[in-house]
């Protein structure tokens, strides 16, 4: 149960992307593509 209440706040910062792309375009190419990955596996994991 623990774990799905993670999977939701994640679902929250969805929204928080586009505000720091916009912030640091250059840079946050690299960094969407992390979290990205990270919210893949972490799909996978749950």
């Amino acid at each position: 149960m623990s774990s799905r209440g993670g999977v939701a706040r994640m679902d929250n910062s969805s929204p928080c992307h586009p505000v720091i792309y916009e912030l640091d375009p250059v840079k946050n190419t690299n960094k969407i593509n992390i979290f990205l990955f990270s919210g893949s596996r972490n799909q996978v994991a749950g």
